[in-house]
């Protein structure tokens, strides 16, 4: 039997000559069809723990490629990643002693022989019971990478989309938002040479005041409005022909319709100083809001552009997990396994 040691140093001499005449060239952009190479020599059945495979079936060939890092990879011996990969085009063109070898042992391996392999790259070895197998093994894998990849560029280009609505909206507000502090500010400008307060507690004070005034004014003016209309019934009173009261209650009507004009004069005046008070207090308190709001939304926009930029700068970057895998030389090496 030969030991675990020579049997992985064996295994590396023999990865060593076979991309000794490829190291020195740069890796290729992925390509949509994978290209098989034949090579006769055994490989051992090994794992990712670095020991011997085993279990009820024997693979009878693996594919040897190398993936581009850092590429986002699941553990491929888990059910659910298995699974997936048996359901893509590929995986399901496989044989059923395939199938029923993959959840039964490590069909997938990643090896760590960085001194072996091609910088930046991940090292798999999928193991088949055939030689088909292990071609549709190798696509298999390609496509569920590419699925992933799909799914997470997705996600990100709608949170792309999701950014880009945000910041659209939050330039919206800052632009309404500015038009109102300056129109704020404009018409404080004109209504202080109108007032006689300069502070918003005393706009405040202004409005309660009045308002309470108002109160008092209303109470009284329907009271003039009673009279005013009393008398007048009285007047009109074809039974009473005193000139004496007559006169008298032309007097009183006079008296009290000059009461009663001045209590217009009084509430409409009030209202006029009370809406001013309101106006004052409502742009002072705009004047001294709006700004806090202003930094809020610029504050708020510098995130989500900041969040845009990452997301764009993911999008593009080549070691991100939303690019498709890219493998080197866009190939795969199928060997017997000894």
């Amino acid at each position: 039997m030969v030991s675990l040691r020579k049997c992985q140093l064996f295994f590396g001499l023999a990865i060593l000559l076979v991309c000794t005449p490829v190291l020195c060239q740069e890796p290729n952009e992925a390509k949509t069809e994978l290209q098989f190479e034949i090579n006769n020599e055994e490989q051992p059945w090994m794992t990712d723990q670095g020991s011997f495979g085993q279990g009820p079936i024997r693979p009878t060939h693996v594919a040897v490629l190398l993936v581009r890092q850092p590429h986002y990879m699941p553990n491929f011996n888990q059910p659910a990643v298995i699974d997936k990969i048996l359901n893509t085009p590929a995986g399901k063109l496989m044989s059923q002693k395939q199938r029923d070898f993959i959840p039964v042992t490590r069909a997938f391996c990643r090896l760590n022989l960085s001194e072996f392999a091609v910088p930046n790259h991940y090292h798999f070895r999928l193991y088949a019971v055939s030689e088909l197998d292990a071609r549709n093994m190798a696509q298999a894998f390609i496509e569920d990478l590419t699925n992933i990849a799909n799914a997470n560029r997705k996600e990100l280009l709608d949170e792309q989309q999701k950014l880009q609505k945000q910041i659209a909206a939050f330039k919206n507000d800052i632009s309404e938002k500015e038009i109102e502090l300056k129109d704020a500010q404009t018409k404080l400008e004109g209504l202080k040479g109108k007032v006689h307060y300069l502070t918003i507690d005393e706009a405040e004070k202004t409005v309660l005041e009045l308002n309470k005034m108002l109160d008092v004014i209303d109470v009284e003016i329907a009271g003039l409005q009673a009279k005013v209309s009393a008398i007048e019934k009285y007047k009109s009173d074809k039974k009473i022909t005193n000139v004496d009261i007559l006169a008298k209650l032309e007097q009183m009507l006079t008296e009290q319709t000059v009461e009663l004009a001045g209590a217009l004069a009084r509430r409409e005046a009030a209202t006029r100083v009370r809406n001013q008070a309101g106006e004052f207090y409502n742009l002072r308190k705009q004047q001294l809001e709006l700004p806090k709001t202003l930094n809020d939304l610029r504050r708020s926009l510098s995130n989500r552009e900041r969040d845009l930029q990452r997301v764009q700068n993911r999008l593009i970057d080549p070691a991100s997990n939303v690019m498709p895998p890219k493998i080197y030389q866009n190939k795969v090496t199928i060997y017997p396994v000894e």
